[in-house]
């Protein structure tokens, strides 16, 4: 009894002991009411796995292995559609769906839900440390930077869409 709560216990701090964190938010307003979930991908500072974790349960709903590392910050993009995770000793990036998506109706957009899952991951180069965006390309930077935590939440759809 007292290993399982060990166990437990362990993993509860490695997820308190995470090294990024972000989350991806969507919104729709259609005429009869207003829908919305939330994300967050949360990166094991001691094996580099990522889960995707639906905010308001608490639940693991997909669960990645990635290059490993100690250090593993995460990011979402610009609208929240995807997260980021950058490996800094695998000198790659893992790109994930969230599962999030709106579809437009014109005068409304509805809230689509579905599986998360690994879009991509890509060799960068020498330690991936910036992401940005311009005209619809996504380019990482090997720009130095602090090692420390970080933490990004993100609402999507933007404001035009809400």
């Amino acid at each position: 009894m007292l290993e399982r709560w060990h166990d437990t216990l362990r993993v509860l701090l490695a997820a308190l002991v995470w090294v990024g964190l972000a989350a991806a938010t969507v919104g729709s307003i259609a005429s009869q009411g207003t829908s919305t979930a939330t994300r967050l991908l949360v990166a094991d500072g001691e094996t580099g796995e990522l889960r995707v974790v639906d905010a308001e349960s608490g639940e693991v709903i997909a669960q990645f292995s990635t290059p490993g590392g100690m250090f593993v910050p995460v990011f979402t993009t610009e609208r929240g559609r995807y997260f980021v995770a950058h490996h800094y000793d695998g000198n790659q990036i893992t790109i994930i769906d969230t599962g999030l998506t709106l579809e437009d109706h014109g005068d409304h957009a509805d809230l689509v839900v579905s599986d998360p899952f690994v879009l991509a991951t890509v060799v960068t180069g020498n330690a991936p440390a910036h992401w940005w965006t311009h005209d619809g390309s996504w380019r990482p930077t090997t720009m130095a930077t602090a090692r420390s935590a970080s933490s990004m939440k993100v609402s999507w759809p933007p404001p035009r869409c809400r």
